[in-house]
């Protein structure tokens, strides 16, 4: 663990079933992060385009990590059958995983998620799954002002 730092416990940990995501995906490098904001600005007004009713869950998902960056979906859950050709369908598998809390403004979620990379997953006798994680943002969370709790599931090894 970091000196100085508090120790990062899940907040739970879940088996999920399969999730079918469809959204706006975007490549970010490492260095231009904060375009995310943008991104979902954008897949908030195709939202609007296709219906008054926001969804209660909506999912950050990362996935397709290279040296340089990695790819971030903002989107809904949706079914499997369901496609249109401007937005991604992202599928993942039946799953378990560590669930960790973020109560904070959402500016920060950075260090949750940096805290869970370099100190939880070292020091955890769980091993985590290479592949796709992902932010939910629950019915509480709100666009507007940042707040309102972010969860990150971490996929592990059963």
């Amino acid at each position: 663990m970091t000196p100085g730092k508090t120790e990062l416990v899940p907040y739970r940990f879940h088996t999920h079933e399969a999730l079918h995501i469809k959204g706006l995906s975007r490549f970010h490098p490492f260095d231009e992060v904060d375009q995310i904001a943008d991104q979902w600005g954008e897949f908030a007004a195709t939202l609007k385009q296709r219906s008054a009713a926001v969804p209660a869950v909506t999912f950050g998902i990362i996935y397709d990590t290279n040296k340089r960056g990695f790819h971030y979906l903002s989107g809904i859950e949706t079914l499997k059958t369901e496609r249109e050709t401007k937005l991604t369908l992202l599928s993942l598998p039946p799953q378990t995983y560590a669930v960790f809390a973020h109560a904070d403004h959402v500016a920060t979620l950075r260090d949750t998620c940096d805290a869970i990379w370099a100190d939880w997953v070292p020091h955890s006798k769980r091993k985590v799954v290479e592949g796709p994680w992902f932010e939910r943002y629950g019915s509480a969370f709100d666009p507007a002002t940042g707040t309102g709790g972010v969860e990150i599931w971490i996929p592990l090894l059963e």
